[in-house]
């Protein structure tokens, strides 16, 4: 059994404040890096890790740090775990965006057309087909009775746990992870199965953003 451990990054300013981040490089808040000193701590006593992969971006790596730190795992980034690109959008609140883009907005909300494509960035296929790239790459270097820890982004774990669990996400858009939250996936014979979701139980001293 290969058990994946998703952790979202900790709070930054563009989640208080509501914007995209994207491929921008945020740091994480003191926030936030109180979150990632919690889920840390929390990996750490309840899980054996073998590995921290993480998005390559700096929120992302914030959060990874400690987790390797109190596991004593290898550290390692990976470019496809990166945030969806929002190109011309990036640093845009929803309101901006549908004010400068307002065909494009439109089609936006089509969670389900595939194609569509930010500006100056990525589309969503492209998106989901890198994620779930990385996802398999991790897997097969992973074959074994391990567990391994994959620090990402909002949008990027729920790709991935799309891409693991088609029948239980198949609104991808629909449900939300919050900063610094964990949820488990085993992986067992190349069956998933969903053990926990967006638990948040090691931040219940921290105070709450909003999920961007």
């Amino acid at each position: 059994m290969t058990t994946l451990l998703f952790v979202r990054h900790g709070a930054t300013e563009a989640n208080n404040i509501g914007y995209w981040q994207g491929w921008e490089d945020t740091c994480l808040t003191e926030t936030g890096l109180a979150q990632a000193q919690a889920v840390a701590r929390r990996i750490a006593r309840e899980f054996a890790p073998v590995a921290v992969y993480s998005s390559s971006l700096r929120r992302a790596l914030q959060t990874a740090e400690p987790i390797a730190q109190a596991t004593a795992c290898p550290l390692i980034p990976h470019d496809g775990l990166r945030e969806i690109h929002f190109g011309q959008v990036s640093g845009l609140t929803i309101a901006q965006f549908r004010e400068r883009f307002p065909g494009l907005f439109e089609a936006w909300t089509d969670k389900t057309n595939l194609d569509f494509h930010w500006p100056g960035g990525e589309s969503r296929r492209a998106f989901f087909t890198r994620v779930w790239g990385a996802v398999d790459e991790i897997l097969a270097a992973h074959p074994g009775d391990e567990t391994v820890v994959v620090v990402a982004h909002g949008g990027s774990l729920r790709a991935a746990l799309a891409y693991l669990l088609p029948e239980q996400f198949t609104n991808w858009w629909a449900y939300d992870l919050r900063n610094a939250s964990l949820s488990v996936v085993d992986v067992v014979a190349g069956a998933p199965s969903l053990r926990l979701l967006n638990d948040c139980a090691h931040l219940e001293a921290q105070p709450g953003t909003r999920a961007t």
